[in-house]
C-alpha cells in the first residue's frame, strides 16, 4: 500500500536531529585486492576499458566521463589519492562529440594501486608478444 498526501504534524524534536549523510567531502578512492588489480590489467590489456589516459584531446574527458562533476565537492587530499579513471567499454551509454564512448559511470583506482598496475600492464603486453613470436 503507498500512502500518499499529509501525514500528519512534524515534531520539534525530528527538525533537530541532524542525520548523518555520506556526501562527497567524505569520499575517498578504496584500495584493489589483489585478484581486482590482476582482473583490471587482464582487462585493460584486452582492450575491454577506457581510461582517462586513453581520451583524445585530454580536455575532451568531461565528455567522456560527465560524471567526474562532483570532483569539486570532495577533499584535495581525496582528489590525490586518485591514480586515473576508468570504466568497461561495455557499459558506454553512447557517443561523445569527439567520436568515443560516453559513460553514466566512472571507477576510480587509488594512485599506489595505478603504480603497481602500470607496471603490471607493461609486463602483460611483452609477455603476449613474446608468446605470439
Amino acid at each position: 500500500m503507498i500512502v500518499t498526501g499529509y501525514i500528519g504534524p512534524m515534531r520539534f524534536e525530528d527538525m533537530r536531529l541532524a542525520r548523518r549523510v555520506v556526501g562527497p567531502t567524505d569520499w575517498r578512492v578504496q584500495r584493489l585486492t589483489y585478484e581486482a588489480l590482476v582482473r583490471f590489467v587482464v582487462d585493460m590489456v584486452d582492450g575491454k576499458i577506457l581510461t582517462a589516459q586513453q581520451v583524445v584531446p585530454f580536455d575532451d574527458v568531461g565528455c567522456v566521463f560527465p560524471t567526474l562533476s562532483f570532483l569539486h565537492e570532495i577533499s584535495v587530499d581525496a582528489r590525490r589519492e586518485i591514480g586515473t579513471f576508468f570504466e568497461y567499454c561495455d557499459r558506454a551509454a553512447g557517443t561523445a562529440r569527439n567520436g568515443q564512448p560516453s559513460f553514466q559511470s566512472v571507477q576510480f583506482i587509488h594512485r599506489e594501486d595505478w603504480f603497481l598496475a602500470r607496471d603490471m600492464i607493461a609486463a602483460e603486453v611483452l609477455r603476449r608478444e613474446r608468446q605470439l613470436s
